[in-house]
């Protein structure tokens, strides 16, 4: 579910960067971005052309080693990403078109210029394509206009998704799970979200976000139970070489607030590397941490960093709420073993819940 504002694919490595694409460094108000008939939003139109110009410029010079490399057949393919490129026309929305020839669709130039950028293969499938775009022109072939996930070594296995199973929409819109705790509502949720999300950059300079503009990129709302969902996270590899497979979302912390024991002076330093989603969210909100207290997920989705969804607790009783959601989920299998554990949704099914979504945060937008 992609809400108005900066979204992972827009943040992503492109041809454009080696590193994620700060995009403050193109645009420096939320008028530069283009709100497309869906609601949604894309990057400004000069992103789409410093990618196309730089893309045809780097597959062309990997086309002249590939060749020399005796690796003829990847050298066609990148010469003909090139020319591609190169005859592309970028509209006024940024969309890549025009560059088509034969029997080419978009679907699959799509697909192959995002492994080109990121260097790796792609989860995605052709067909759920549709369902991931972001953009209203049917012909665009802009790989930043379609929400793609990537193969990365440590989500090889893909355990941390939620399960929809657990959990169940009451009556009065609350969310109630199978080990009792009680979520509150989809719209109560959203509305958390959209206010946060308009106290961070694009909405406000990037100096005064409380997140940088990557971190909240990588917050995505789940239509299906309120969680806000981290991009970023950690699952046990097949080779099991990653020690951080905790499951976990990961988010870069940018500032921390501390007490200097000895004088009281609450210090700001700057913290480097990423750090628990969850926490790091926990204190952009405004919250603070008690001493000898842990952070514990009622929803128990390991991304879930939505603070409406989290509560803060000793560890004793963080240890007994994981036995008793451990214990819930077991004897749900029991009962329902045609269930998978781990339940996962197609593009298809998950946009369908997210047009739902889409119409309540319009309707927010609105209303402020």
């Amino acid at each position: 579910m992609l809400l108005p504002g900066i979204a992972p694919h827009h943040t992503r490595q492109s041809f454009a960067s080696r590193s994620r694409l700060y995009v403050e460094c193109y645009a420096t108000e939320v008028d530069d971005f283009i709100k497309t008939q869906n609601g949604l939003w894309q990057l400004p139109r000069d992103i789409g052309e410093w990618d196309r110009w730089r893309g045809e410029e780097i597959l062309s010079a990997r086309a002249q080693v590939q060749e020399v490399e005796g690796m003829r057949r990847h050298a066609n393919m990148s010469i003909k990403g090139a020319r591609l490129l190169g005859r592309s026309a970028v509209t006024d929305d940024g969309c890549l078109v025009g560059g088509l020839r034969g029997n080419q669709t978009p679907e699959e130039w799509v697909l192959w210029l995002s492994e080109q950028e990121w260097g790796g293969p792609v989860f995605t499938e052709a067909d759920e394509l549709e369902y991931l775009k972001t953009c209203d022109e049917p012909e665009c072939y802009n790989t930043r206009h379609y929400d793609i996930e990537f193969g990365r070594a440590t989500l090889r296995e893909r355990k941390v998704e939620i399960n929809p199973s657990y959990y169940k929409e009451r009556d009065d819109g609350k969310i109630e799970t199978i080990w009792g705790d009680v979520l509150p509502s989809i719209n109560d949720s959203l509305a958390y979200f959209a206010d946060f999300q308009r106290q961070n950059y694009p909405f406000v300079p990037a100096e005064d976000s409380p997140l940088t503009p990557t971190s909240m990129s990588q917050l995505r709302f789940h239509p299906a139970t309120g969680c806000w969902e981290t991009w970023q996270y950690y699952c046990k590899p097949q080779d099991n070489l990653n020690w951080q497979f905790d499951g976990y979302g990961r988010l870069y912390q940018r500032l921390e607030n501390f007490v200097d024991h000895d004088t009281g002076e609450i210090i700001e330093i700057k913290r480097r590397g990423h750090w628990l989603a969850h926490r790091v969210v926990w204190l952009a909100t405004g919250h603070s941490f008690r001493s000898k207290h842990v952070l514990n997920h009622l929803c128990s989705y390991r991304r879930c960093c939505n603070p409406l969804h989290i509560e803060q607790v000793d560890n004793s009783t963080n240890v007994l709420h994981g036995r008793r959601v451990r214990a819930a989920i077991h004897a749900f299998e029991q009962q329902n073993p045609n269930v998978p554990a781990t339940n996962y949704l197609h593009p298809r099914q998950t946009q369908e819940i997210a047009k739902r979504v889409t119409r309540l945060y319009l309707d927010l937008v609105d209303k402020n």
